[in-house]
């Protein structure tokens, strides 16, 4: 696998986590700002809006996805780190 391609599913692993994290934290006030585009996703915005505990349980399963996703990235073979693991 390329190393752009490992730089990208970190990014995804990453947004994963932050989106979920603030899903769970502060579910009305995220989904809100979510809440544009075609009929379909606003259907599913509103439908967010209104049942804030089903929202934290998406942004929680989506944090943990993320790490499960983040924790089966390697390294890159040649990567060198500013440091030594004892």
């Amino acid at each position: 696998m390329s190393m752009k391609t490992k730089r990208i599913k970190e990014i995804v692993a990453l947004t994963m986590i932050g989106d979920g994290l603030l899903s769970a934290v502060d579910p009305k006030r995220h989904v809100g700002l979510w809440r544009v585009g075609p009929r379909p996703l606003l259907r599913l915005t509103d439908r967010l809006l209104r049942k804030p505990g089903l929202t934290r349980i998406l942004g929680v399963a989506a944090v943990a996805g993320g790490v499960w996703w983040a924790s089966r990235q390697k390294p890159h073979r040649g990567t060198r780190f500013l440091w030594r693991s004892a």
